[in-house]
């Protein structure tokens, strides 16, 4: 599936070339290496710019709330 993500802020800098990755995850135990395929994103939002964790975002899945950190770029998010 190929979703828009959405934007809260509105982003000076993008690439538009590379797709949105998604690199981390906010765990019990901090950032956790993240993999996408491993949960059924419903939606993603950009939260801005963090100047310690850089791209912040908020993932929905199974009813769900996490905070995730990554790379803008494009803002098109691919899941599969």
């Amino acid at each position: 599936m190929i979703m828009k993500v959405e934007m809260i802020p509105n982003p000076s800098k993008k690439e538009d070339g590379k797709k949105t990755r998604l690199t981390h995850i906010k765990g019990n135990n901090g950032w956790e290496a993240f993999t996408p395929s491993s949960r059924p994103i419903d939606r993603v939002v950009y939260l801005g710019n963090c100047c310690y964790d850089g791209d912040m975002f908020a993932i929905y899945y199974n009813n769900i709330i996490s905070f995730c950190k990554g790379d803008l770029n494009n803002g098109i998010f691919y899941t599969n």
